[in-house]
C-alpha cells in the first residue's frame, strides 16, 4: 500500500494587532461538496507527490535508503492554526506521524543533504550500465515479482527531493509577506513560514 503526505502551510503574521500562526493555503470551492463526504472546500497544497526519499528525510517514513532523518516528525505544534487542526482531526486514526518544520529548517536540511543513498531492484541492463559506465539507474523498486530480470543495487546520487517543496514554499512566502521582487528576497522571513504535515497509508 502506498503512503501519501498531507502538507498545509502556515505563516506567523500579525492580524488586527495579534501575532500568531495562520493558515495561508489556497482553498477552492469543491463542486462535489455533499457527495460521499466531500468537503465544501478543496485544499491546494504547496506540494503534491509521493517521494519516499523526502518522507524519509523529514520524518523517517518509508526510509528504504536508511537516511538520517531530520526528526521533523515532532507532532503538531501547540500553536497550530485552527484550520489545520480541524483538517488533522478529520483524518482521525488514518493520519500518522504528524510534524512540522519552517522553511529555514527545510533549506538547512537540503544544504546538508547534497547526496543521498539509494538502493533497490534495478533492471539487469541498467545494472550493467551502472557497473561498466557509472550510468545511474533511472528506475528501481523495493520489491519485484520476477527477480531473475533484476539486480539489487546500492548507489549514491544527487539529492533533489526538496527542490519543488522549497520552491513552492518560497513562492508562498513571497505572496504572504508582499515580497514582489524575487531578487530582493533576503530569506529573512524563512522562519516565519512553515509546513504542517502528516501521512496516511
Amino acid at each position: 500500500m502506498g503512503c501519501d503526505i498531507h502538507i498545509y502551510t502556515e505563516a506567523n503574521i500579525t492580524v488586527n494587532g495579534k501575532e500568531k500562526w495562520w493558515n495561508v493555503d489556497d482553498w477552492r470551492l469543491n463542486p462535489y461538496f455533499g457527495e460521499d463526504y466531500e468537503p465544501e472546500y478543496s485544499h491546494k497544497s504547496v506540494y503534491s507527490g509521493r517521494n519516499y526519499e523526502l518522507f524519509a528525510y523529514i520524518a523517517n517514513v518509508r526510509n528504504y535508503g536508511e537516511v538520517e532523518s531530520a526528526g521533523f516528525d515532532r507532532g503538531l505544534p501547540e500553536n497550530v492554526s485552527e484550520a489545520v487542526k480541524r483538517e488533522f482531526d478529520w483524518w482521525e486514526y488514518d493520519a500518522h506521524t504528524p510534524g512540522w518544520c519552517t522553511l529555514a529548517e527545510l533549506k538547512k536540511l537540503s544544504r546538508k543533504t547534497l547526496t543521498t543513498k539509494r538502493q533497490g531492484y534495478v533492471a539487469k541492463e541498467e545494472a550493467k550500465n551502472f557497473k561498466e559506465n557509472g550510468t545511474l539507474p533511472t528506475a528501481w523498486a523495493q520489491g519485484v515479482s520476477n527477480k531473475e530480470n533484476y539486480e539489487w543495487l546500492k548507489w549514491e546520487d544527487k539529492c533533489n527531493c526538496f527542490d519543488s517543496l522549497i520552491e513552492n514554499l518560497d513562492e508562498r512566502k513571497r505572496e504572504v509577506f508582499w515580497i514582489f521582487d524575487k531578487e530582493r528576497d533576503d530569506n529573512s522571513m524563512d522562519d516565519k513560514i512553515r509546513i504542517i504535515f502528516w501521512f496516511d497509508n
